[in-house]
């Protein structure tokens, strides 16, 4: 995500990234990722980058398995007051569309690893 100073003194900008898969019994919205820009100059941009592990896209079964399954994902990005909101400016959204078979990502607790 490029971000832009457009103010007239140096500042620091953070940003939050979320995940919302739709399940019934998952949460509305999991935090996956920040990235914070130090300092930034009036004027001056820069990139953040923000990383979605699988295990934040999945849902979590009645046996506390972490399943990665087929289906859409919304995602938000933004600035620290405002991603977590409903309605909110300065947020980026996007959808992720998961394609393929379902995917183990995390045994349940417990589970014999062998």
């Amino acid at each position: 995500m490029r971000v832009t100073n457009t103010g007239a003194v140096a500042s620091d900008v953070s940003a939050l990234a979320f995940v919302s898969t739709g399940a019934p019994g998952d949460p509305a919205r999991a935090l996956f990722d920040y990235a914070k820009v130090a300092l930034l100059a009036p004027g001056a941009s820069a990139t953040m980058v923000f990383s979605l592990p699988p295990a934040a896209a999945a849902s979590v079964g009645a046996d506390g398995a972490r399943v990665l399954r087929a289906g859409r994902r919304a995602v938000a990005i933004g600035d620290v007051v405002r991603a977590g909101e409903r309605e909110a400016g300065r947020v980026v959204r996007a959808v992720l569309e998961v394609t393929g078979g379902e995917a183990l990502v995390e045994a349940p607790p417990g589970a014999r690893r062998g």
